[in-house]
């Protein structure tokens, strides 16, 4: 568990000149009204240093996994407070250290009590991303201090390329332009047998009908030359940057995942092979994610 600190803030400098103000005027006056609101305040400057320095000892804080995104989503950081302490703790702000998003504020948290919300992270490049440090602040009871606790999460996620580009798959690479016409040719003329159904892929060639007598879940094969399958790389993504191609291919990647159009991925001497579901579709966006940037000259 991070350590706990305490700054000053603005009203503490305030409230320290009025404390000497009147420590000054007890002294030069000998008055003693004025001696005992100065130890005072320096009392109740005592206690509030304490005092901010408990609301956050005994919080904890765990940050959920996230999920992988796209260059420009906001991804959704699970977080969690638990309050360890015998005593309520108060007016707890809740966000990513050194970073412009927008915080949370926990008014109470009772003793034993739990908070759970998401913080807001903007996923801006490409590539694996370690998440922030959380920042929890605090300035009760009075304003004048505020305690301060920074937790590294040590969660990790990954950012894919952001799909942008031209929608329509390329014919070039596959016998399907995006038609129906072209869609109905995806299997050869040949039947070549059954194989098991592989969790995550197109379920429209199951056989439906063993499916109703008791059977597994069993695909047809077809022999002859498939027509759907699309082959993407970086030398039919078109014209432009890396990071443009990249782009590109991720939202080939996702539209022929949307049509249930089997593709694989072929990025220098790294290659997916050609499948479909989810898990197929991840890894092609890991590959795409993870290719080295450009080097600038």
């Amino acid at each position: 568990m991070s350590g706990t600190w305490i700054k000053p803030t603005g009203n503490a400098g305030a409230l320290a000149l009025l404390g000497l103000v009147f420590l000054y005027a007890g002294a030069s006056q000998g008055n003693n009204a004025a001696y005992l609101l100065g130890f005072l305040l320096f009392g109740a400057t005592l206690i509030s240093i304490l005092h901010a320095w408990q609301n956050l000892k005994n919080i904890a804080v765990r940050v959920d996994a996230v999920r992988p995104g796209f260059v420009g989503d906001d991804l959704l950081v699970p977080v969690e407070l638990t309050n360890h302490s015998g005593k309520s703790a108060y007016g707890i702000r809740l966000r990513f250290f050194k970073m412009d998003s927008r915080d949370h504020l926990i008014p109470q948290l009772e003793p034993g009590g739990n908070w759970r919300g998401n913080l807001v992270l903007p996923a801006t490049r490409r590539g694996p991303l370690t998440l922030p440090r959380v920042a929890l602040s605090s300035s009760f009871p009075m304003g004048f201090f505020e305690a301060h606790r920074h937790i590294d999460s040590h969660q990790q996620t990954l950012i894919y390329p952001e799909p942008a580009g031209q929608p329509t798959l390329p014919v070039g690479t596959s016998g399907f332009a995006g038609n129906e016409a072209a869609r109905s040719t995806e299997y050869g003329d040949d039947f070549a047998g059954m194989r098991s159904y592989q969790p995550g892929e197109s379920q429209r060639r199951v056989d439906w009908k063993a499916v109703a007598r008791g059977a597994p879940m069993l695909v047809k094969e077809f022999g002859g030359t498939r027509t759907d399958d699309l082959h993407l790389s970086l030398e039919n993504a078109g014209p432009g940057g890396l990071e443009e191609r990249l782009s590109q291919l991720t939202l080939w990647a996702l539209r022929a995942e949307s049509q249930s159009m089997r593709y694989s991925l072929q990025l220098a001497g790294d290659r997916v092979g050609t499948g479909l579901g989810e898990n197929h579709l991840h890894a092609v966006l890991k590959k795409l994610a993870l290719y080295p940037a450009e080097t600038k000259r």
